[in-house]
């Protein structure tokens, strides 16, 4: 399957248009499709960790870590 990837906190020039294994959910998980997503300015401060306050929300997450 095709995923948009971010590997680090950085601008929108890091992202990287990926093939990915799709994800297999556990016994007490769903998978859900996306069709679109919104992304308004609020989404940027997580996406770049700035300001550093920001990465408390949790760290970016490599794709395939949530097998």
């Amino acid at each position: 399957m095709k995923a948009i990837v971010q590997d680090a906190y950085a601008s929108e020039d890091l992202l990287d248009l990926r093939d990915i294994d799709r994800p297999v959910p556990g016994d007490d998980e769903v998978l859900v499709e996306v069709r679109a997503a919104g992304v308004g300015p609020e989404v940027w401060h997580l996406m770049t960790g700035k300001p550093y306050v920001a990465r408390v929300a949790g760290p970016v997450r490599r794709a395939g870590a949530w097998q």
